[in-house]
């Protein structure tokens, strides 16, 4: 294939898709200003004329923050159909493992360079009525608002390209090669999703809001309160309690190594943060353990570890072991029914709760070993519910335990590895 066609083609495909994005984000700013009408009128008698102008304020807001929010999804749901550039992305990057800088490409410049230009008017207008209540002159709030939509769509799309970026050097060892784009699928799905958002835009602003409106303000202004506590202590649990508690766990592991390297039965060294990894799986945490021989074992020689950490978050998930160093969480959405059961033909019946699996969807992310020699081990924490790998079949998984070997390297829970090296 012609390098200097297959570059032109590349140029094309993210200009055109860069295009098709920012016309659609057009439509949906002139759908927005006509059927926003509807709620601000309604907003206005709700809220400005008992509260003043501060909550005028605060309804011009809607439009531009709705804008925001189409151009982060709109682009970010075409990146996820791109099976084109994805393909061309593990052609080019197949024997890389960090992820490469796409605005030095040219054509993912040129496809930031078109949104950058298309999308920062639309973003601009949109913030106009807003900054008007500041008192500035004409002049001064077009200036004000196209700088700001400038930075946010600067700063968007290269956070997007960033992060698509990160997402494909991990998915690019799972393709199989057998991929076949389905345009037709493709393009159908496409045309759904832009009437989805075209219908949620003209129906929920022009007719569901203000149907409902007025309902959900009553119940937030009789019980604002206890939404507010509930809100708080869930934020409490999800977030916070929970944060604290993986942390102690971590430092309990730590120390308990601490404490075997102060007895002398073993020496180690920490790669990366230990305990900022704890909230993301792209900081990086490894060890290199050097094992001393056990008094009373059969080992008479020192065995060195090549420590990575598989960040699970959650202790009642699904988590399966990709090869080329992947991990994937599985999210299911299950419809709980009753079932009622006939014991052996009898006229004995019972009834009971299952849970039926509705939908699911998966992220893949990737762990790296410390450079060196040694065994390599790979330590789920927190561990899973259920731990997998794929089987031979289609859709088999086949579950995984403590001292798993797979893919060149052996699977444990950090307590029970904690445990093996005060056995051996």
């Amino acid at each position: 294939m012609n390098p200097t066609k297959t570059r032109i083609k590349d140029i094309l495909w993210h200009g055109c898709k860069a295009l098709l994005c920012a016309a659609q984000l057009w439509v949906f700013h002139y759908v927005t200003m006509k059927s926003v009408g509807n709620l601000m009128s309604f907003l206005y008698t709700e809220l400005v004329v008992r509260e003043g102008e501060p909550a005028e304020v605060l309804l011009s807001l809607i439009h531009p923050v709705t804008l925001i929010l189409l151009f982060f999804f709109l682009w970010r749901y075409y990146d996820n159909v791109d099976d084109r550039s994805f393909n061309r992305f593990c052609d080019t990057y197949k024997d890389q493992t960090k992820a490469p800088n796409l605005l030095k490409e040219v054509p993912y410049a040129v496809g930031f360079a078109v949104t950058v230009l298309c999308a920062t008017p639309v973003i601009s207008a949109s913030l106009i009525p807003a900054l008007k209540f500041t008192g500035m002159r004409h002049g001064e709030y077009t200036a004000v608002a196209t700088a700001a939509a400038l930075v946010l769509v600067v700063g968007l799309s290269v956070l997007r390209l960033h992060r698509r970026s990160v997402i494909w050097i991990v998915q690019k060892d799972l393709r199989t090669g057998n991929e076949k784009t389905r345009w037709g699928r493709r393009i159908f799905y496409a045309v759904i999703f832009f009437g989805a958002i075209y219908a949620l835009l003209f129906f929920g602003f022009s007719t569901l809001v203000p149907f409902w409106g007025s309902l959900i303000l009553g119940i937030l202004r009789l019980l604002w309160k206890p939404i507010l506590i509930i809100g708080g202590i869930l934020f409490l649990w999800l977030f916070v309690i929970r944060s604290v508690r993986r942390i102690i766990d971590r430092r309990k592991f730590m120390k308990k190594l601490a404490k075997m390297r102060e007895r002398g039965e073993l020496s180690y060294e920490v790669h990366g943060s230990p305990y900022l990894s704890v909230f993301s799986e792209r900081i990086f945490f490894g060890l290199t353990i050097t094992d001393a021989p056990h008094p009373d074992g059969h080992r008479k020689k020192d065995v060195t570890y090549k420590v990575a950490f598989a960040n699970c978050r959650y202790r009642r998930g699904l988590v399966i072991l990709c090869p080329n160093n992947v991990y994937r969480f599985v999210y299911s959405i299950n419809f709980r029914t009753i079932a009622q059961q006939n014991w052996g033909g009898l006229s004995v019946a019972s009834s009971r709760i299952v849970s039926m699996p509705v939908a699911s969807f998966h992220t893949n992310h990737s762990f790296d070993f410390p450079e060196g020699e040694g065994k390599r081990i790979l330590l789920v924490d927190p561990a899973p519910r259920m731990l997998c790998m794929y089987g031979y079949r289609e859709g088999e998984l086949m579950t995984l335990d403590n001292d798993s070997e797979i893919f060149g390297y052996t699977v444990y829970g950090k307590n029970s590895f904690v445990n093996l090296l005060e056995r051996t």
